[in-house]
């Protein structure tokens, strides 16, 4: 009876830890493409900050500033799954974006279409 007793209860603490190693595993895995996404959105913000800074004259605090305001952009709208309230989020940002450009700035990057578009239209690719 003690060797039946013993038995069961060493199954029982084997199959409860090997179960909860199968749940961080899947949480890590979740964690990490979490941050891959994150990687990608942060790389785009940067990637379009310093093409913005290649056509209009940005100080080095300026640009920090607008990097992180477009990470906060990106991983903010990224985080909606609605289309309609992603759209209407990304304009806001878009309206502080613009505003912290002067107006030599913004004259600028509306020459430069092709950026003006990349940095304030909306894209699914949030």
């Amino acid at each position: 009876m003690k060797k039946i007793i013993a038995l069961l209860t060493l199954t029982l603490a084997f199959g409860l830890n090997a179960n909860a190693q199968n749940n961080k595993s899947e949480q890590q895995r979740s964690l990490t493409a979490n941050n891959s996404k994150g990687t990608d959105l942060k790389a785009i913000a940067i990637n379009d900050i310093s093409e913005l800074a290649k056509t209009v004259e940005l100080q080095k605090d300026e640009q920090v500033n607008l990097t992180n305001l477009l990470i906060l952009r990106n991983q903010d709208v990224s985080k909606l799954s609605d289309v309609a309230e992603k759209k209407a989020l990304f304009e806001k940002y878009n309206e502080k974006l613009l505003s912290s450009l002067s107006e030599k700035q913004l004259e600028l990057l509306k020459k430069n279409k092709e950026l003006y578009q990349k940095i304030t239209q909306f894209t699914n690719k949030y």
